[in-house]
């Protein structure tokens, strides 16, 4: 498994892979999850850069739709292929 942001952007170039799917627990302990198109992903996705945007208001009980902007820092080295 990948150990680098670079690492895991060629293992998704080399297997194909089309969506990416990171995956978190939020604070009452519920599995959530936002899926991503390969284009999205980017080295400076990754831990101690800006992170992957979503809409925090689509989760359930998070944020309210004028306050959703939020981001996601992915680990490359918790990546699997599903």
């Amino acid at each position: 498994m990948p150990e680098t942001a670079q690492q895991l952007l060629k293992m998704i170039q080399d297997e194909n892979i089309e969506l990416i799917d990171l995956k978190f627990v939020d604070l009452y302990g519920i599995w959530q999850h936002c899926t991503f198109h390969k284009s999205l992903i980017e080295e400076d996705s990754f831990v101690n850069s800006g992170g992957v945007a979503f809409d925090g208001s689509s989760i359930r009980g998070w944020k309210a739709i004028n306050a959703s902007d939020m981001a996601m820092v992915p680990d490359p080295t918790t990546a699997w292929i599903d």
